[in-house]
């Protein structure tokens, strides 16, 4: 279910490798009053929550990789920013690389992408965090 309400926000031909060596993943999503991780969160006041950030990087390197991943840790998770509706959040994976064992791991980035209603374009970083997946 989760996975179908990500579908319906991801824009449309946005997936792409950016980079290949290491591989750097970016897709965007468009925030619509209706995405249902809003409901709740806060009722007046919709923000994106945490986990939901951490399901869309996930959710890409799912559409990207062409695999079930397993989570298997967060780290270095710093949320600074927030998203509401009516935005658009591009999110950035690269790929870590130099870890050893049976782990893969991947530095991701959410960045706030929108129109004021006075016409000016803004951007901010939201949050940074390194998923970590078994092999």
């Amino acid at each position: 279910m989760l996975q179908a309400e990500l579908d319906k926000i991801l824009v449309r031909d946005s997936l792409r490798l950016a980079q290949s060596l290491p591989a750097v993943w970016q897709a965007v999503y468009a925030l619509r009053e209706d995405f249902a991780a809003f409901r709740g969160h806060f009722p007046d006041y919709p923000i994106l929550p945490a986990f939901m950030q951490i399901c869309m990087a996930q959710h890409i390197l799912f559409l990207a990789l062409k695999r079930e991943l397993e989570l298997t840790r967060v780290s270095v998770a710093k949320f600074t920013g927030r998203a509401g509706p009516g935005v658009n959040l591009q999110v950035s994976c690269s790929a870590v690389t130099g870890l050893s064992g049976d782990a893969q791991g991947w530095d991701c980035a959410l960045r706030v992408c929108g129109r004021e209603e006075s016409g000016n374009v803004f951007s901010a970083d939201i949050s940074k965090f390194r998923l970590f997946f078994r092999n």
